[in-house]
């Protein structure tokens, strides 16, 4: 598993085939605590979707941190009209796309492995990202898929 690791990390692909993301999700919840390791060094939001893929539960922990995080960033947030593709700060819209991205990402992870504990930051974040008022619903949507499936499987 840990051969694949460097492979996967360099996005290398043989006939536009990631063969290095499919043998690490094959390896299954024993890839999981190494792939923490190269997330706590560099975060990627890719890393996150492979959790999810592989339903890694040891990863909720850093997860629910993750978005006990973002939602105080979020609610930091002074809305403008338009804020999404408003230029008038640049660094500004750069971060809040990089913190909307990882957002999502943890919450499809989270929906995906479908541990309860996450449930209580789940409804946070659906709320916080009720009230943004932003076009896309994504988070929105990804929020109230996780929630039911928390409530089908307790």
């Amino acid at each position: 598993m840990h051969k694949l690791i460097p492979f996967y990390l360099s996005g290398a692909s043989w006939n536009y085939k990631f063969e290095a993301r499919e043998g690490i999700i094959a390896c299954g919840q024993i890839a999981g605590p190494e792939l923490m390791e190269f997330y706590k060094r560099s975060p990627r939001n890719d890393i996150l979707r492979l959790w999810g893929v592989m339903r890694y539960r040891g990863c909720v922990p850093l997860l629910i941190e993750i978005l006990e995080k973002n939602d105080r960033f979020w609610a930091a947030q002074e809305f403008e009209d338009n804020w999404w593709n408003t230029d008038n700060n640049p660094e500004q819209r750069k971060q809040r796309r990089e913190i909307y991205g990882q957002t999502y990402y943890v919450v499809s992870a989270l929906k995906d492995i479908g541990d309860p504990r996450a449930k209580e930051i789940i409804e946070q974040t659906l709320n916080r990202w009720k009230q943004i008022d932003f076009d896309n619903p994504q988070i929105v949507k990804t929020c109230e898929q996780a929630l039911k499936r928390f409530a089908e499987n307790p």
